[in-house]
């Protein structure tokens, strides 16, 4: 299929989804090729804004899995899609400070300044600043403390509407990782403009292993698993358009991961390896501890659109979306059913 008004394109965040793996090891392409389909990466979208698409899920035939709030954003107030499946894992965030700060407890943070990164790009939803608000608030409120008792400094950066996830490859991982354009809140922690930051597992790793930050605190240890909603569950989303007219790709891209979310199970190490360099954790050895038990099998779970929901309402009540909508009417579960059933049916074949 050429790139023509029916190409169907696909991008996947950087985060631990494992589209990632069944995308490397070519389960993906294998069943989209069963069905007469290809999927091309939006990095290879004519138009050259991969990113804006991937954000606002505006390609007609797309494919889409990672952090929930461009997907929930895209849904209220961009385009009508269908979410297919979800994934759950502990990621929670950290409360980070400079490592010779002598600040050693959340309560510490009283009168202080916490950096939040804010997106002078309209086109987009500020995901990163919604993702840092809610886990501040959340780290604050355990810590005693409200918002009010803090001082919130808005660290700006400029729009990044370009091709989808570019990079340079002269940078090491962690190169990378201290200079990521939407974080620049890091800079202001380093420069003493600011006397905390949040951030996530993968990163806090590596600011730390600077030896310049420390983590003050660790949202992703706390008992309440709505505590720890930061950009999870993850969201895998098709356009509405794509399931109509060719729902045998949403069949496909689910079968497809849930070979991959099995292969994880039984080959842990060369998972971890795979998203590694999918994601911004610094080793392999990082990535083990945080796949540890997790499984991957994309999954329409009740904790998960809780979870889903409880998110949504805070973009909505917080003014990152606009229009509401029912996390549970989004949920189109008939095609992973349809997608275990051709599974078995597949194996039961194989047996017979």
């Amino acid at each position: 299929m050429s790139q023509s008004a029916d190409q169907l394109f696909f991008s996947i965040c950087p985060v631990f989804v494992v589209s990632h793996v069944s995308h490397r090891l070519g389960l993906l392409e294998e069943e989209l090729y069963a069905v007469g389909e290809r999927a091309l990466g939006l990095e290879q979208h004519p138009s050259g804004l991969g990113a804006l698409i991937h954000s606002r899920h505006s390609a007609r035939y797309q494919v889409r899995d990672g952090g929930n709030v461009p997907a929930i954003s895209a849904r209220a107030d961009h385009s009508e899609t269908v979410l297919l499946g979800t994934t759950d894992i502990n990621q929670g965030g950290q409360i980070v400070v400079r490592a010779e700060a002598p600040l050693w407890r959340l309560e510490d943070l009283r009168g202080k300044r916490i950096g939040v990164s804010h997106s002078l790009d309209e086109q987009r939803v500020d995901w990163w600043r919604a993702n840092s608000l809610r886990s501040i608030h959340i780290a604050l409120r355990h810590s005693g403390l409200e918002s009010s008792q803090v001082h919130l400094v808005d660290v700006p950066h400029a729009p990044g509407n370009g091709p989808w996830r570019g990079s340079d490859g002269s940078q090491s991982k962690e190169q990378r990782t201290l200079n990521l354009p939407f974080t620049p809140e890091l800079t202001a922690l380093e420069e003493g403009r600011v006397d905390a930051i949040y951030t996530t597992q993968g990163r806090a790793e590596i600011y730390e292993r600077t030896g310049r930050f420390k983590v003050l605190a660790d949202l992703s240890r706390l008992p309440d698993w709505v505590a720890r909603i930061a950009t999870t569950p993850y969201t895998l989303v098709a356009s509405k358009a794509l399931v109509e007219e060719r729902p045998q790709v949403a069949v496909a891209w689910l079968r497809a991961n849930i070979r991959a979310a099995q292969w994880v199970g039984e080959h842990a190490r060369e998972a971890a390896e795979i998203f590694h360099k999918a994601t911004y954790d610094a080793t392999v050895e990082d990535v083990l501890r945080v796949i540890e038990g997790v499984d991957f099998t994309p999954s329409l779970a009740p904790r998960n659109l809780a979870g889903l929901t409880i998110g949504k309402n805070w973009l909505r009540d917080n003014g990152f979306i606009r229009n509401d909508f029912a996390i549970e009417d989004w949920a189109r579960p008939e095609f992973l059913s349809q997608a275990w059933a051709s599974l078995q049916a597949t194996q039961q074949q194989g047996v017979a």
